[in-house]
């Protein structure tokens, strides 16, 4: 057998040799066969490996070039805002605690300020401390804290009004510029008054407005026994039969002259047909006084009703009164008492105006003492109103520093930013000297010394309650303390002062507010002061929410009980004295 020799095979070509070249003419002749149309669902199981159809490659290349194209310059915007924003945050952020810082010096500022003025200038600021406990050290001590953690005016602005409220006191309050604390009318442009200025207009000018006097505010509408009267009068009156006696009822809304517009117009009626030229100040001032006296005539002929009624009992409803005008109330107090009550000591504050207040008094004195020469009674009691006067004035030079009361507990011994006035200070005379010392100005016309108009002298009841304040709680004080009057109701808001002279505004620097300080305290007959309230003799509850038929209930238990009060204390006021003296 012949063997085949064996021929080694070689994979790959040799080295050096060139790539066999394929001749054309030995190409085969058959055709390839036509691959299947592409499947691109399938795409990846048909093409090699390594390899990419063409319709794949071509859609991912223009998706790069898409993205590419749009997300570039969106990265880039994405990533300059959030630097800006970065920028910008932290910018705002320190613009913000600079801003802070800022408002929270301004006030801190301010509150320092009115540390100063009421320590200065604030007469309730003893009583406060000794009577009402309040302690000024711990109250600083939370305000300064709160503010110093404050991040808006706003709550700046609360915690300062938090820090007033703090002494009880409605006569001490912040006010915003040309905001009027005491409830005036708005402020109106200058107008020209003369007897061509009809008694509207002429009273919107002078700050007058009309509150609603018409509702007696007891809610005896719906007592069956209870029969208003009649007549175009701006305190509303009635009587009714309480078992089996009458008793008749006035309210006085307000003692704020301006509350009674109508009466203001009324009255400018009658009184420009006396002006000969334009109205001025000085006329003004006069008109007010006019319209002082005329509701003191409206209150008189409303008790005079009542009085030729037969009522048996007069009650006198102050509550909500939120006080208003001294001369006014001193002229209901002779209405009701019959008599010019005592006034009461009053403390000041001898500083700035009030101690060149206190000089002007003692140079009227003297006037007054170089118009009555003798030795007359007149004589020897305008010698002790000056020399009152004088020690007075001699006292109010005497420096206090009182400061420290915010640091330490209690007012530093033997000094006191008081001056007591006794009602000879003041100039309130009485009898043969009113008409001299009204023309000297020691005292307002207000002051009478004879009643010149119907008055009662019958039992008396005046209601109250916590919103009766200022003027309206003297006249329950006083009535109570020197007529024997009976309070029922609640206790007195506490406003134990008031503003004396019209300069009582401090502007603080940095918020603009207003600081309001009282610049006097009354004290009543034991020498407590009215900053305490007026305690009832009969308490009864008045709610603002009551309905018509529990005011009702609560008035007439309080009265059922006043009368057998009156009666129990051998009262001058009691039922027996009244149907004597009331004929």
């Amino acid at each position: 057998m012949e063997l085949i020799p064996e021929v080694p095979i070689s994979f790959g070509r040799p080295s050096g040799s060139s790539p066999p070249r394929r001749d054309p003419r030995h190409a085969p002749t058959r055709p390839f066969p036509e691959p299947p149309a592409p499947d691109f669902r399938q795409d990846n199981i048909w093409r090699c490996p390594g390899a990419q159809s063409s319709r794949t490659m071509t859609t991912d290349r223009r998706l790069d070039r898409h993205v590419r194209r749009l997300a570039a310059p969106a990265f880039r915007a994405l990533a300059i805002a959030f630097v800006c924003g970065v920028f910008v945050t932290a910018r705002g952020h320190m613009t913000d605690n600079r801003f802070v810082a800022i408002e929270r010096a301004g006030w801190l500022a301010d509150y320092a300020r009115i540390k100063d003025l009421i320590a200065e200038y604030y007469p309730g600021l003893d009583w406060a401390i000794a009577n009402a406990g309040l302690d000024l050290h711990r109250l600083d001590k939370r305000t300064q804290s709160r503010l110093e953690d404050s991040d808006s005016a706003g709550e700046s602005e609360t915690i300062l009004r938090d820090f007033i409220a703090a002494f009880h006191d409605g006569h001490l309050r912040l006010a915003h510029p040309g905001e009027d604390p005491i409830g005036s009318a708005p402020e109106r442009e200058p107008v020209t008054l003369s007897a061509s200025t009809a008694g509207v207009d002429a009273c919107l000018a002078l700050g007058f407005k009309d509150g609603d006097a018409r509702d007696s505010g007891l809610g005896l509408a719906t007592w069956t026994r209870y029969r208003p009267l009649e007549g175009n009068n701006p305190f509303a009156a009635g009587m009714a039969v309480l078992d089996r006696r009458s008793i008749g009822l006035v309210r006085i809304p307000s003692f704020r002259v301006q509350f009674y517009g109508r009466t203001c117009a009324s009255e400018w009626e009658r009184y420009r047909a006396t002006l000969a030229t334009t109205c001025e100040s000085a006329c003004r001032d006069a008109f007010s006084w006019r319209v002082i006296a005329r509701l003191e005539d409206e209150l008189g002929s409303r008790i005079g009703q009542l009085r030729n009624l037969g009522v048996e009992l007069l009650v006198v409803d102050v509550r909500r009164n939120p006080g208003g005008s001294g001369a006014l109330e001193s002229g209901v107090e002779e209405l009701l008492a019959g008599v010019v009550l005592p006034v009461p000591p009053i403390a000041v504050v001898p500083s700035g105006w009030m101690a060149r207040m206190i000089d002007e008094r003692r140079t009227l004195a003297l006037r007054a003492l170089a118009s009555c020469p003798g030795t007359s009674p007149a004589r020897r009691r305008l010698e002790s109103v000056y020399w009152a006067i004088d020690a007075a004035a001699a006292e109010a030079t005497v420096p206090c520093d009182r400061r420290s009361v915010w640091r330490d507990w209690g007012v530093r011994a033997g000094c006191s930013n008081l001056v007591v006035l006794s009602d000879s200070d003041l100039g309130a005379l009485a009898d043969e000297e009113t008409d001299m010392s009204v023309r000297l100005g020691l005292v307002s016309p207000a002051y009478r010394a004879v009643p010149r108009r119907p008055h009662w002298r019958g039992p008396l009841v005046v209601v109250t309650d916590g919103r009766t304040a200022s003027a309206a709680e003297l006249l329950a004080g006083r009535l109570q303390d020197y007529s024997g009057a009976t309070v029922v109701g609640g206790r007195t808001a506490g406003s134990g002062g008031g503003w004396w002279l019209d300069n009582h505004y401090r502007t603080l620097e940095y918020s603009r507010l207003e600081l309001l300080i009282p610049d006097y305290e009354s004290f009543r007959r034991d020498g407590t002061s009215y900053q305490a309230g007026v305690r009832p003799d009969i308490p009864e509850s008045f709610e603002p929410d009551d309905t018509d038929e529990s005011r009702a209930r609560a008035l007439v238990e309080g009265l059922r009980t006043a009368l057998e009060y009156q009666a129990a204390a051998g009262n001058p006021r009691s039922t027996s004295t009244a149907k004597g003296e009331s004929q």
